[in-house]
């Protein structure tokens, strides 16, 4: 249990710090939504704005093109009337022409009637459509006065009989009208139409008709100031909403590159030089990522390093193998330096495995390798060999003829010690550059196997 303790302790202790990307990026999605949102109605607002303007433009261009409509028909009826009444006769005959006219403007459904029923159904103040009355009364008064002085001068100069004089409105004379000679009843006519109270009535309709205009701009202007205004603070909470968001995705991207990418920028070129990550810096991810690789890379080099040393090294006496005695062999272009290799060989191992075992045969080799080892090694032992079953060797560098000798000794004296009989022979050169290390291996072995044969011969002596 206590041990299960340590072990849940030591993995939490391996956990990283730092912000998680759910701590950011969830917030930052709620505050982007609503920043969408906003934009969405800002959007839907814009829209309404611009329709509402839109159609306030066009239905007051309808409304003032149906009241010039009324305006101009009124005064072609007008017109007509005053060319008939002024010129009734051309060239001997009657002149029906302006009449025509006059008679086929009345077909039209623009008479002060119904202006005024159509603008009670629209959406304007009530200054307008008091205009537009002013404008209809005066414009019907003008027509009355019309046909009563056509009336007088159709009585004079009769009419072709035509369907199309159908269309102008009866107007009864008086008794004393009907009994007017001709030449007063043309009189009368033209004092009707040219009078000053018909003028005076004209004049209040042409006022009428561009008051109610001027009316229907400036109420116009009103509604799409109005819209403008709303339009233009929508607009600015738009672009204000729309660079809020670009910012909140620039400082993101900002904070992400610092805390993700460059991290993991460095993390990439630390993993191709075989370094170990820093798992104090970027985000808590990048953190739990570097905290597993150096996790991962420690347990690689220790698994590394136990298959270099189940490669390289002999698993009995933990002397190099025969792997690194040829690596070692295979230097080359060297020189400048004094070299002996030596050779060894156990004597009487497979007489010892055959007669005490091979823990005894195990022992024996354990003790020839310490042997060598004390004489012969370096600091780490790391320049002897085993490279066979009972076959050793050392490359020991910088050497003297005189050192070599002493060692010689020494070894003797350490078989002895170590109850040991060992064969070797070695080569030696005062500078390795002009030979090479697998030469002076093939002259120290023949001499090994020289010194194991007399070596042999002596013990079958005795």
């Amino acid at each position: 249990m206590k041990n299960e303790k340590q072990e849940n302790a030591a993995l939490l202790s391996k956990i990283p710090g730092g912000a998680r990307t759910k701590d950011i990026v969830i917030p930052l999605a709620i505050t982007l939504i609503l920043i969408h949102l906003v934009v969405i109605t800002m959007i839907v607002l814009s829209t309404k704005h611009s329709v509402a303007i839109n159609s306030t433009l066009t239905r007051y261009s309808e409304y003032t093109t149906e009241v010039n409509e009324f305006s101009n028909g009124t005064m072609v009826l007008s017109e007509t009337s005053s060319a008939y009444i002024m010129t009734p006769t051309r060239n001997g005959a009657v002149n029906y022409g302006p009449m025509i006219s006059y008679a086929t403007e009345f077909t039209e459904n623009h008479r002060g009637a119904d202006i005024i029923k159509s603008f009670k159904n629209y959406d304007v103040g009530d200054e307008i459509k008091a205009s537009l009355e002013v404008a209809a009364s005066a414009a019907n008064e003008m027509i009355m006065t019309q046909l009563h002085a056509v009336a007088l001068m159709r009585d004079v100069y009769p009419l072709p009989s035509m369907p199309v004089y159908n269309n102008i409105p009866e107007y009864e004379l008086t008794l004393e009208e009907k009994q007017m000679s001709d030449e007063e009843k043309v009189g009368l006519a033209k004092n009707l139409i040219f009078g000053g109270d018909y003028s005076k009535t004209k004049g209040n309709f042409n006022e009428s008709i561009n008051e109610c205009i001027d009316k229907l701009r400036i109420e116009m202007n009103k509604i799409c100031e109005k819209e403008t205004s709303s339009l233009s603070t929508t607009r600015m909470t738009l672009w204000i909403v729309t660079t809020t968001s670009i910012l909140v995705l620039i400082a993101t991207f900002i904070m992400f590159f610092k805390l993700m990418f460059v991290p993991l920028g460095k993390d990439v070129r630390k993993i191709a030089a075989n370094k170990e990550l820093d798992d104090t810096k970027g985000i808590y991810e990048v953190r739990l990522l570097a905290t597993a690789y150096n996790d991962l890379k420690n347990r690689r080099d220790l698994l590394e390093e136990a298959l270099r040393e189940a490669a390289e090294n002999d698993a009995l006496t933990k002397l190099p193998n025969r792997y690194k005695f040829n690596h070692a062999l295979a230097k080359q272009n060297e020189k400048g330096y004094s070299v002996a290799i030596f050779l060894f060989d156990i004597n009487y191992l497979k007489q010892t495995n055959d007669t005490l075992g091979h823990l005894a045969g195990d022992a024996l080799i354990c003790r020839s390798a310490d042997c060598i080892v004390e004489c012969f090694g370096d600091e780490t032992g790391s320049n002897c060999y085993r490279f066979g079953g009972d076959e050793f060797s050392a490359i020991v560098k910088n050497i003297t003829p005189e050192e070599i000798e002493y060692k010689i000794k020494k070894f003797s004296e350490s078989q002895k010690k170590n109850d040991v009989s060992i064969a070797m022979g070695y080569e030696y050169t005062k500078d390795v550059g002009k030979t090479t290390l697998r030469n002076l291996f093939l002259e120290a072995d023949r001499k090994m196997y020289a010194n194991k044969s007399i070596m042999h011969d002596e013990k079958n002596a005795l």
